[in-house]
């Protein structure tokens, strides 16, 4: 499957016998050729008995319901840049500002107050700025 992001690839997870060997979530992604997801060996009922813990459902939905919350703000986002791409190119201004970008990354590394890693911020940020700024230039495109 392709990526959603530029470097990132969507899959299943190895070979069909890497899959059989443990549960692999139906969607985990690599970047730069690692696997991305935590791998659960199949212990036998223990898995089956763990996931109908109601303490872990419940966590598990709270977590579901943040990632939720998490999409609806990207898409959010990814219509304001289209917006803000739109106003400036109206005004005959380039899109992409390399000075804004790095004050965004520093008023975030100041808010930040945990239990984000800065590591974790960076990386995280410049990857949603550049999904963004990709998909508010898709966006353009298909108009």
């Amino acid at each position: 499957m392709s990526g959603l992001c530029p470097g990132m690839e969507w899959g299943f997870g190895g070979t069909e016998r890497e899959r059989s060997d443990r549960a692999v979530p139906p969607l985990s992604y690599r970047r730069s050729g690692v696997w991305l997801y935590s791998i659960h060996r199949n212990t036998g009922g223990e898995v089956a008995r763990l996931s109908q813990d109601p303490v872990i459902q419940a966590y598990r939905d709270q977590i579901s319901s943040i990632d939720l919350k998490i999409l609806e703000a990207l898409n959010e986002r990814i219509a304001l840049v289209k917006r803000l791409k739109d106003h400036k190119e109206s005004l005959g201004l380039g899109f992409h500002d390399a000075d804004q970008e790095a004050r965004v990354i520093r008023n975030l590394r100041q808010a930040n107050r945990g239990p984000l890693s800065e590591e974790g911020l960076l990386e995280l940020f410049r990857l949603i700025m550049e999904c963004t700024k990709r998909d508010a230039a898709r966006l353009g495109e298909s108009e």
